[in-house]
């Protein structure tokens, strides 16, 4: 669940300089494993990279339409600790993964923080549904340039590597 806390913006002022100096260091991780395939969508696929830049292209299986905050793309990103942060239509969010999770494949993100400006009626509408996807995430599936959220074996997002 999102929460608002006492001196946020100072954190994200933090954590934006911490964003913007770790962006140099990201490293590509290789070659990414390739499905293993066989059975239902990512039932036997595994982790992958995870650490980076990720731009929201498909929300439960709709595509989303890019460009619709100048600037700004919808997604967020990994550091290789599990620190996560973005921005999710109107707002911008950020929490921690846990990193021993990560290893395993799980995607759990509990008890981030976002700002709370109000903006256009589809950019809410759109920021909320992505917001409780990422909160309803149980594992995940990357590679290279494509990383998917499920839960169970629904897929909740699609994501690419931003370039």
């Amino acid at each position: 669940m999102l929460t608002s806390r006492q001196g946020l913006l100072s954190t994200g002022a933090v954590l934006v300089v911490a964003l913007a100096v770790c962006a140099g260091c990201r490293s590509n991780g290789g070659s990414a494993e390739a499905p293993t395939g066989g059975g239902a969508a990512g039932v036997n696929e595994r982790p992958g990279p995870i650490a980076g830049e990720w731009t929201l292209q498909k929300l439960r299986g709709l595509s989303v339409p890019q460009g619709e905050t100048p600037g700004r793309s919808v997604g967020f990103t990994v550091l290789t600790d599990g620190s996560i942060a973005g921005f999710s239509g109107v707002n911008r969010f950020s929490g921690r993964l846990d990193a021993a999770g990560l290893e395993r494949g799980e995607f759990r993100m509990p008890g981030a923080v976002s700002t709370k400006m109000a903006g256009p009626p589809e950019l809410m509408k759109l920021e909320g549904d992505f917001l409780r996807a990422l909160e309803e995430a149980e594992r995940y599936v990357a590679n290279e340039s494509t990383l998917t959220l499920f839960e169970g074996n629904d897929v909740l997002a699609v994501l690419l590597r931003a370039r």
